[in-house]
């Protein structure tokens, strides 16, 4: 596909999904919503290419199979595996019962592709807002996240349902389920913390201070590596710490507007959100700081993202409960976001998202993959 039809073919898909879930939504019948999800599933493992992590995890699943099925001292050289392959151990275990089937890739991305898709279902799910959480999990960009990271998409869509444990306050579930993530993406280990957000008693309103001033030093150019230095030292990432990622740098004015926009969106998002929901409130304030902060450093743009995407589950919330002014700024945000994110479609520039290609297409036999530049 080229990018012009690539864009219309995720804007159709988008609108299907949004309207059987949507019709289930409004004629409770769940088996309209789960249509819409399994869709989403289908769109998701059937892609090809989309990001050079997925092409990495590609080729590492093809090596790390290959060596493995001409060696039979499998579980004595397990480190060794384990070095190639991931820090974590779901990865591995997947790739030794997945080795000998033809085409391995194909089978592990359809297990992670499962996992994100199902957890995220269950999400949206607890906060009845399929249809709308769809529609931002895509204006968002967040599902070009997902076909590119995929380990860390399972890591992902665990945390978002493990937020209900938080709002029922059930400190030991919530740690199993963050637990269990790790066990796909060791990086929302450092979301454990954020159970605790929900004895704070802060002002929203101190929330809303905290990412303007962080909204003025992006504009301002303020370098944060003084902060990142740190980064380095943060145990499994010790290798990177002189690596170029490990810096701060502020792409140009338009991508600087994104961040407004989606400064602005979270801001709106936490002034709206029942107090019930002030556990969500905060983890979207911090997110959103540590999001922007983030950008031009790898590792601290990875942990950033666990929160700050809780704004399609929270924003969600707000638009589904909104009236009148405010549905109507929630609906421009929503406009202004799908204009952003179609524009990345065009030029290929959000996670390789473009052209949309499945493991149906010549590039896939040949075994070839597109270096992206984001």
């Amino acid at each position: 596909m080229n990018p012009i039809t690539t864009f219309l073919f995720y804007s159709f898909v988008f609108i299907v999904l949004f309207i059987l879930a949507r019709y289930g939504e409004r004629k409770g019948r769940n088996t309209f919503i789960k249509a819409a999800y399994i869709g989403l599933f289908l769109l998701t493992v059937l892609r090809y290419d989309t990001g050079n992590d997925y092409a990495n995890y590609f080729r590492t699943i093809e090596y790390v199979s290959f060596l493995i099925s001409n060696d039979n001292s499998f579980f004595s050289s397990w480190e060794f595996y384990m070095s190639l392959a991931s820090q974590e151990p779901a990865f591995l275990v997947f790739i030794y019962l997945f080795h000998s089937l033809p085409c391995p890739p194909l089978w592990i991305i359809f297990i992670y592709s499962a996992i994100a898709i199902f957890f995220l279902y269950k999400a949206m799910d607890e906060y009845k807002c399929h249809s709308i959480g769809l529609l931002l999990f895509f204006v968002s960009g967040l599902m070009f996240w997902y076909f590119d990271l995929i380990r860390q998409s399972a890591a992902m869509s665990l945390f978002f349902y493990s937020l209900k444990y938080i709002r029922d306050g059930k400190p030991l579930k919530y740690a199993i389920i963050i637990l269990s993530a790790m066990l796909f993406h060791l990086s929302v280990f450092f979301c454990l913390p954020y159970y605790f957000i929900r004895y704070l008693k802060v002002p929203k309103l101190v929330y809303v201070f905290m990412i303007l001033i962080v909204v003025m030093m992006m504009f301002a150019n303020i370098n944060m590596d003084g902060i990142f230095n740190y980064v380095g030292d943060l145990p499994f990432y010790d290798q990177y710490s002189n690596d170029k990622r490990l810096g701060s740098h502020f792409e140009g004015f338009g991508y600087k507007l994104r961040l407004l926009c989606y400064a602005l969106i979270s801001i709106l998002t936490i002034l709206r959100l029942a107090k019930k929901d002030d556990y969500l409130a905060g983890i979207l304030a911090i997110g959103t700081s540590l999001f922007i902060i983030s950008q031009g450093n790898l590792l601290l743009d990875r942990f950033s993202i666990y929160l700050f995407y809780v704004v399609v589950i929270a924003f969600a919330i707000v638009i589904s409960n909104s009236k009148d002014i405010i549905r109507m700024l929630c609906v421009i945000f929503v406009g202004l976001l799908f204009f952003l994110t179609s524009k990345n479609i065009m030029d290929g520039s959000d996670r390789g998202c473009s052209p949309y290609k499945t493991v149906f297409s010549e590039d896939f036999a040949r075994g070839r993959f597109k270096l992206k530049n984001y």
